[in-house]
């Protein structure tokens, strides 16, 4: 009978620690998902510079890169499902959409020189299915 009752009790704590370990995990990475997020969602805003849009370019290019996304033969990071982010910049309301990789291959110093004190608006968010941002799309409001 001792034993039955030991054997039950190390099989209910080996089940809560199991549980647990689980529960853990999930916290980090919603920790993770958020330290994330936190970093882009600063540039979600209804106004803000082209030196801020430049900031969200290079801090997307330096986390594809240290994500080693793989690039298309146009140079243009492949969005995979859970840690790849792109930036999409439009100029005008009917004009052309264009991805963070072909402005930074014209150079960012260049954009911030032309577009620094442009102000542009965050439109439209979109998420990875693992909570993680994965597009930003941003539009020139006073250009």
């Amino acid at each position: 009978m001792k034993r039955i009752v030991i054997l039950i009790g190390t099989i209910i704590l080996v089940v809560f620690l199991i549980i647990f370990n689980y529960f853990i995990q999930y916290q980090n990475e919603q920790f993770e998902i958020k330290k994330y997020n936190k970093a882009f969602l600063e540039f979600n805003k209804d106004s803000l510079l082209g030196t801020d849009v430049t900031s969200a370019i290079n801090k997307a290019i330096d986390l594809n890169e240290r994500n080693n996304i793989k690039k298309n033969k146009s140079e243009e990071y492949i969005a995979n499902s859970d840690s790849s982010i792109k930036i999409y910049i439009n100029f005008d309301e009917e004009g052309t959409t264009y991805a963070m990789e072909k402005l930074y291959k014209k150079g960012m110093k260049e954009f911030t020189q032309y577009f620094g004190e442009v102000r542009f608006k965050c439109k439209k968010v979109n998420y990875h299915k693992n909570g993680k941002i994965s597009e930003m799309y941003f539009q020139a409001i006073n250009y």
